[in-house]
Order: C-alpha cells, then sequence, then structure tokens
C-alpha cells in the first residue's frame, strides 16, 4: 500500500505538543482512589484520529435505522474526512473494569488512594452509575469506511502509554478498550499489570489487559468492505464503527495520590494489513 499504510489516533499530552502538529490531549489528575471520587480532572482532552487516504472517518455520521451504506458523494455532507478531532468532558474519575463494559468504583481507600476492604456492609466496589459512566471513562465512537475499491484490513500496530508530567507514572495505570462489533482487546502499559474488579468483593485472578509490546497484526482488526458501484454507475461505501475507551485502572498501583495532579497521553497506531 505505500504511503497509504499507517494513521494513526492520538491522544498526546503537552510533552507532544512541541513534536508534532496534530494538537494533543492532556489529561491532568488531582487524584486517584477516593471515597468520594471527587475532584479528578482532566484539561483540555483532544483526540485526533488520522487516516490514510483510502480510508475516511466520521464521528457525527449517523445512519438511519436500517441504513447500511452512504454513498460516496455524500460522505463529506456526513463529515467523513481524513481526521476527525473531539474534545470530551474535562472530568474523568478513577474506575476499575475487568470487560471495559461494567465500571466500578471504590468505596474505602487508604491515605495513598488504594482500595481497602469494605466496612458497615458497604460493598468494596459499587457499580457506576450509567446516568454518571461518562465521568468515568473517555469514550470516542466513530466510523471508518474504505474508499477503495478493494476490502482494506487495518489492524491496531502499536499503543505508547506516556507521561505527560515529569517524573510521573500515572500513565501506567491508563488502559485502553478497543471495540468493533465481536472483537474488542484491552492494552495496557508494558507496566501496567493491575487485577480489576471483577464483582463488589472480588478482584480477577488474572490481569485482561495486553501488555503494548505484545500487540500484534491479530490483536484488534478493523475489516472495511470495498467501495462499491450500483447500476447508474455510483459508488457507495460500508461504514464500520469502531469505539474507543480509556480509563485510569483505580487497582493500578500507579493510580495513587503521590501523582495527583499529573498527565499522560496515549498514542495509538493503526496500519493497513
Amino acid at each position: 500500500m505505500g504511503f497509504f499504510r499507517k494513521f494513526k489516533i492520538l491522544i498526546p499530552s503537552l510533552i507532544a505538543m512541541f513534536i508534532t502538529l496534530a494538537m494533543g490531549a492532556t489529561v491532568a489528575i488531582t487524584y486517584a482512589w477516593s471515597t468520594t471520587n471527587r475532584n479528578v480532572i482532566g484539561e483540555g482532552d483532544t483526540v485526533n484520529v488520522n487516516l490514510p487516504l483510502i480510508v475516511l472517518a466520521s464521528d457525527s455520521y449517523e445512519p438511519l435505522e436500517d441504513q447500511t451504506t452512504i454513498a460516496f458523494s455524500d460522505l463529506e455532507a456526513n463529515g467523513f474526512g481524513v481526521s476527525i478531532n473531539f474534545s470530551p468532558l474535562n472530568v474523568l474519575y478513577p474506575a476499575t473494569t475487568n470487560d471495559g463494559i461494567t465500571f466500578r468504583y471504590a468505596t474505602n481507600v487508604d491515605t495513598n488512594g488504594q482500595s481497602l476492604p469494605a466496612t458497615d456492609n458497604i460493598d468494596t466496589y459499587e457499580a457506576v452509575d450509567a446516568l454518571y459512566e461518562r465521568y468515568f471513562f473517555l469514550e470516542k465512537s466513530f466510523y471508518l469506511v474504505s474508499a477503495y475499491t478493494q476490502n482494506v484490513s487495518v489492524y491496531l500496530s502499536s499503543v505508547e502509554f506516556y507521561a505527560g508530567t515529569e517524573n510521573s507514572s500515572l500513565y501506567k495505570s491508563i488502559r485502553l478498550c478497543a471495540t468493533c462489533g465481536n472483537t474488542k482487546c484491552i492494552i495496557s502499559d508494558n507496566d501496567g499489570q493491575a487485577y480489576p474488579a471483577n464483582g463488589p468483593e472480588t478482584v480477577a485472578s488474572t490481569d485482561p489487559a495486553i501488555r503494548a509490546s505484545n500487540i500484534g497484526r491479530s490483536t484488534f482488526i478493523v475489516n472495511l468492505p470495498a467501495m462499491q458501484k450500483d447500476e447508474q454507475d455510483n459508488y457507495y461505501c460500508t461504514p464500520v464503527l469502531v469505539t474507543f475507551r480509556i480509563w485510569i485502572e483505580g487497582q493500578s498501583p500507579y493510580a495513587v495520590v503521590a501523582y495527583s495532579g499529573h498527565a499522560f497521553g496515549v498514542n495509538v497506531d493503526f496500519d493497513i494489513r
């Protein structure tokens, strides 16, 4: 595919702003676990999705019921382009999840921000109410289409978690869950081992996350159908939905008060297979 080969989904921190033209995101954490889960603030969050020329993306496209394709001539009007940007809410609370779907928070913590056993018949980990889920993870859903007359598959080729604050290890607690249909994977930093809660009083016996260094060509694949032509010689594309969730894994030994007020960044690369 030559120069069509790679695109990136970026959530860079202030550290990266001076070396890339794409604006970055800064998530400044003012607290880790807390009993009341207050004062965990993100500032200037921006996600940039940069694509190869044969793949277009839109975070504003809203298909009609049962609509599975879109005319190539309508792509621009529906927000499809070579990049997308968004700024999520500037509040991010620590959370724990074993599957990237059900999020919980700790009800009892020590002075360092680590979770403790519950007391007075209160669960150690309370489920996050659906009304407030948006405060516990950053989420972005977008559609990808192939603007090519052959099927195109893109795969998640690398994920880099890095510090946005000097001498900070908060980034090692950050996790990313990527989903597309029935395909899902959770990625953590190479040093990001943690055992998330999988119930009110229990934690997982194994870490569900894949280390960033272990990502391969089959870890997360998005298959994009080829652009087709109808009887009137009009081209149409088939959009495919992708969703990312990013959160602070509260069970991580790096999600602690010592890193309050620190920033992190995440770079996600996709390649064409």
